[in-house]
């Protein structure tokens, strides 16, 4: 599938990992693993790959992309389940990843549901997400997908305080690519919002050029997220939040 080669799936993917290893504060031996938003469960393949001993869950409201996880992953215990009001299958994780899901009902609808998912996570644990960014990007793409907000750094930030954790790594991503981005989004931007039924998404086949080229310009932005630094803009918003050690 598109995701598992592309460029900017693979690089988020390989950031995971090293976000994981450096800020989860146990062994990383049977981990209790939450995928809140799945998709067709490209990140669920990657972290059982990544960690074999751990219990990989996922649940996503497509039907349709839970088919795809679940062939993907059988391993895993993958359902149907909604990010506002989510079904939780265990008692407590580890590592939770939601990874572009927010952004679909907003902040205001998803933060009940969050609240709910992070009372579950271990002191100690981690929450990872990634947020498109800008309003002032959005483009048809958006219409495509049906997201309803993007972000800024800031206002994430104050929801993952509110929401009571401490703040790992707060920044954005792909602003070395910025300028292509905004480029190849301008005429979606500036041009009347399409319908949602006739909206096409970005998500495409990316060339192996294209893969190998930006793959290695992302990877550049991440060893960089990865030492403690941060970027002052980028089209999305990347955030890993620690749950306090004295806090259920």
């Amino acid at each position: 599938g598109v995701e598992h080669h592309h460029w900017w799936y693979r690089s988020l993917r390989h950031l995971t990992r090293a976000s994981i290893q450096k800020h989860l504060r146990r062994p990383l031996d049977d981990l209790n693993i939450l995928d809140a938003g799945c998709g067709t469960g490209e990140n669920l393949r990657f972290l059982a790959e990544c960690f074999p001993s751990a219990k990989i869950d996922g649940f996503d409201v497509s039907e349709k992309a839970i088919a795809f996880a679940r062939e993907k992953s059988p391993g895993a215990d993958i359902y149907q389940s909604d990010i506002c009001s989510p079904e939780l299958r265990r008692k407590t994780y580890d590592i939770v990843i939601s990874y572009d899901v927010i952004y679909i009902p907003g902040l205001s609808d998803a933060e009940q549901g969050l609240q709910a998912i992070i009372s579950r996570i271990n002191p100690g644990g981690l929450l990872l997400m990634n947020l498109a960014a800008y309003n002032w990007l959005r483009s048809e793409h958006d219409v495509a997908v049906h997201s309803k907000e993007r972000f800024t750094r800031s206002i994430v930030e104050q929801a993952v305080q509110r929401l009571g954790l401490e703040i790992c790594v707060s920044t954005y991503r792909l602003c070395l690519l910025f300028p292509l981005v905004l480029l190849s989004r301008l005429p979606s931007i500036l041009m009347p919002r399409r319908s949602k039924e006739s909206a096409t998404s970005d998500l495409k086949p990316s060339s192996n050029i294209a893969n190998s080229v930006f793959g290695m310009i992302q990877s550049l932005e991440h060893r960089w997220i990865s030492k403690g630094r941060t970027f002052p803009f980028g089209s999305s918003v990347f955030v890993v939040a620690r749950k306090p050690s004295g806090q259920r």
